[in-house]
């Protein structure tokens, strides 16, 4: 196949990083929105204008010369709105939506020839309809679909539907230029990262113990869970992801608003620090706490969102950073507040894109790992979670252990744990997640405390639940 004329461009460093893991299994999000009698015209206007706007919704990843490119797709029929009479296929709306994610697993496979993004019009009972965006991960992360997509969408079909034309002001970069400046930047301080991260991550070259965390819980509770005799134990690398890599996790949902959200505002207000410091830092305590390791590590999933421009071009734009924890009963929680919110400042300036550049082993950081942590900032109020909430429910595979999805809205935070059920049982995350609770109320109030202090607190709040 030609590309004469398309335009090529060379990988991003995070697309290199995605198409070299690589399995054959195409991983996709999406947009789903109610509407009702929607104005088919305009929609298809404001889908034109969205894909015209952004190359990366219109990019392929196919062997150019033994390498793969970057290759963007003019904006054509190819990206048009499919419409499906739902009528007429005699199936519920919620079958027909399961064949078409099995389909994107289909479609989304193979980077080099497709589109990698779809819009689907649904014709529901009556005037109801559904729209459903596909797009695969590659070209898409969760703050391109939070703060660009859906909004972007709407915005346009709404300026459409009024009869007028989107007033916005052309991209300044787009994903091509992005990665472009990444490369220069990478190539100008690859010494300088390698030297940070190596000296970081030194030392945590052990295999991550479950066992650890069932100690933990028999110590708060004084009694052995019936888990721990059948749970996945390993010695190496191989045994340890065989298991991180076998598809039965879980979610366990819960909340943080109120009096409790508001005491942890004013806190970071008033000690000049960052929500996400307090969290991130609550999180770290909560593995010494727990599970009594003096070294700790958690991975953390970061968007490259620092700058503005960067703040509006949709792609994938995840890089990983470190947080590691040397701790004792003697350390003050202020103190590794303090050195938290240093850590996300110089992490930040020091974001891995991609491993191949640095020497670094993510696989033996990855095997000792405690936990992955994806903070995300909404501006907005708290979704309805009522449905979700507190219970257990199956999700797709997991990759560590332990994964924590921080979401901070403007009244309340959301805390996604989604474990691995292979390692955990429900009992023991709901204890972790009690734990975890109680940590954080004790440190807006006794940030002066030492943790020892903290851990005495932790014990008298078990043995009075007991």
């Amino acid at each position: 196949m030609t590309y004469n004329s398309n335009i090529i461009a060379e990988l991003s460093l995070q697309q290199a990083r995605y198409l070299k893991r690589d399995k054959g299994v195409a991983l996709f999000m999406r947009v789903e929105l109610e509407m009702n009698n929607p104005d088919v015209v305009a929609l298809e206007k404001a889908i034109a204008f969205f894909v015209k706007r952004h190359e990366s919704l219109r990019t392929i990843f196919p062997l150019i010369d033994g390498e793969f490119k970057q290759v963007i797709l003019p904006a054509d029929e190819r990206f048009a709105l499919e419409f499906i009479d739902t009528n007429t296929l005699h199936k519920s709306y919620e079958e027909i939506r399961t064949e078409y994610f099995e389909n994107a697993g289909v479609w989304f496979v193979d980077k080099q020839k497709d589109p990698l993004t779809r819009f689907f019009l649904f014709k529901l009972a009556g005037e109801k309809y559904m729209f459903l965006f596909l797009v695969d991960h590659i070209s898409c992360d969760d703050w391109s679909m939070e703060k660009i997509i859906k909004k972007e969408l709407m915005t346009f079909y709404q300026c459409y539907s009024d009869g007028g034309e989107p007033d916005i002001q052309p991209l300044k970069i787009q994903l091509r230029d992005y990665a472009e400046q990444r490369k220069t930047w990478i190539s100008e301080k690859g010494e300088e990262l390698k030297k940070y991260w190596k000296a970081k991550t030194s030392g945590y070259d052990y295999i991550f113990n479950i066992s650890d965390f069932y100690e933990g819980y028999f110590l708060r509770n004084n009694q052995r869970l019936l888990a721990e005799k059948t749970i996945g134990k390993a010695e190496t690398q191989k045994e340890l992801f065989a298991i991180y890599d076998h598809p039965q996790a879980l979610l366990y949902t819960t909340k943080i608003s109120g009096q409790h959200f508001n005491a942890i505002t004013a806190f970071a207000k008033n000690n000049n620090c960052t929500i996400s410091s307090i969290i991130y830092a609550s999180l770290s305590i909560l593995l010494y706490s727990y599970t009594g390791k003096r070294k700790t590590l958690i991975a953390a999933i970061i968007a490259d969102r620092f700058v503005s421009e960067n703040q509006l071009i949709i792609g994938n734009l995840l890089g990983e950073a470190y947080f590691t924890g040397e701790f004792s009963d003697r350390l003050v929680i202020n103190d590794v507040i303090d050195q938290t919110f240093y850590d996300i400042l110089t992490n930040c300036q020091n974001l891995i894109i991609n491993y191949d550049y640095l020497d670094l082993d993510r696989a033996e950081l990855r095997a000792s790992c405690d936990m992955v942590v994806n903070y995300i900032k909404y501006y907005e109020n708290l979704p309805d979670i009522t449905e979700i909430q507190e219970n257990h429910i199956d999700t797709d595979i997991n990759h560590y252990p332990l994964k924590n999805t921080a979401c901070e809205y403007d009244n309340g935070f959301i805390l996604y744990w989604k474990y691995n059920k292979l390692l955990f049982d429900k009992e023991l995350i709901e204890d972790i997640v009690e734990c975890h609770q109680n940590i954080l109320e004790f440190m807006i109030k006794n940030d002066d405390k030492t943790i020892g202090e903290l851990k005495n607190y932790l014990k008298a709040k078990a043995t009075t639940t007991i």
